[in-house]
């Protein structure tokens, strides 16, 4: 046959164990897309659209699994159904989670409020995209902030739905009463 040689006699062909076989095609397989996932704004946006972005994982986490999803109200979006929604759950005493996107001049951002099935509420903000308006999957920040104890939940004069009292010291909840 043209093309192949066979080792000289008494010799042996020395392969890889199969285990580093194994990690090479393992590696080259995560490497390949994670470098595609990197690079390209179009598998970023399908990836986030698919699986979600670092605050849809953290409020599904802390919510659980039979959370109401009371919704996502993109920027200049009517939040009073997702606010009552969520007002509605935490009156019914159901874990909840709701998201309301913010307008910003260089990146992605959100707000949302969450409840845990153990009643505890927490406040989170999201920053994690570029200047075009997507959202970057290597470059997503969160910042989750416990509301006090004996917290209740009101609507905002931008509809939004946040703890009060306010604690001065927590930042998501400036961002929930105050941001456009």
């Amino acid at each position: 046959m043209v093309g192949t040689s066979k080792p000289p006699k008494g010799q042996r062909v020395v392969s890889p164990p199969r285990s580093v076989r194994i990690l090479l095609v393992a590696a080259v397989g995560i490497t390949v897309p994670m470098f595609v996932l990197y690079t390209s704004e179009g598998a970023q946006a399908a990836f986030v659209r698919t699986l979600g972005d670092s605050m849809e994982w953290k409020s599904r986490w802390i919510s659980g699994r039979n959370a109401v999803n009371c919704g996502s109200v993109p920027v200049r979006g009517n939040p009073d159904a997702a606010t009552d929604c969520a007002l509605h759950a935490f009156a019914s005493h159901h874990s909840f989670r709701v998201r309301y996107g913010l307008q910003t001049m260089d990146t992605v951002m959100a707000v949302g409020v969450v409840s845990a099935p153990n009643g505890h509420i927490y406040e989170i903000i999201f920053s994690g995209g570029t200047p075009t308006g997507s959202v970057d999957v290597f470059r997503q920040r969160f910042l989750v902030a416990t509301c006090p104890t004996q917290a209740l939940l009101t609507r905002t004069p931008r509809g939004r739905v946040t703890c009060a009292p306010r604690d001065p010291k927590n930042i998501p909840s400036a961002w929930l009463s105050e941001a456009p």
